[in-house]
């Protein structure tokens, strides 16, 4: 079913609010002029409600935060998710905070075999030296 160009969507709201009832719908016009002229949070604006409000079938007290206090549900189950698949890979890496990590031992490495490299060239050049010219001359 194809949406219509500015059809006025109706949310209903689920949960207890001072002005809000629960199980009535409101657009998101009404959700906005509220948190901006009553809330005592601040201000949201109408974007940011309709962006949260899209792909869910109602409002709660939470959508209607500002945007500083709000954090969604998804957005924090992610994170625990995040977190733990960090904890799960560094615990098969063997790193156990006692190591640096992978991006640091990396350029460390590098840096190390890049000193060595050049230590090796300069041993090079000077063996290369005293071999063609003799001891005593070097």
């Amino acid at each position: 079913m194809k949406r219509i160009k500015n059809e006025t969507v109706l949310k209903p709201f689920v949960g207890e609010h001072e002005y809000f009832q629960e199980g009535k719908s409101y657009t998101y016009r009404q959700y906005t002029d509220w948190t901006v002229q009553k809330s005592a949070n601040g201000p949201v604006k109408y974007d940011t409600i309709k962006g949260r409000l899209n792909n869910r079938p109602y409002c709660t007290a939470e959508e209607l935060l500002p945007i500083h206090m709000f954090q969604s549900q998804e957005l924090k189950v992610k994170r625990k998710m995040e977190i733990a698949a960090k904890r799960k890979n560094d615990k098969r890496s063997g790193f156990h905070g006692n190591k640096l990590p992978q991006a640091d031992s990396l350029l460390y490495e590098q840096t190390v075999w890049k000193s060595v490299f050049s230590q090796a060239m300069l041993r090079a050049s000077i063996t290369e030296f005293t071999c063609k010219w003799g001891k005593h001359n070097a």
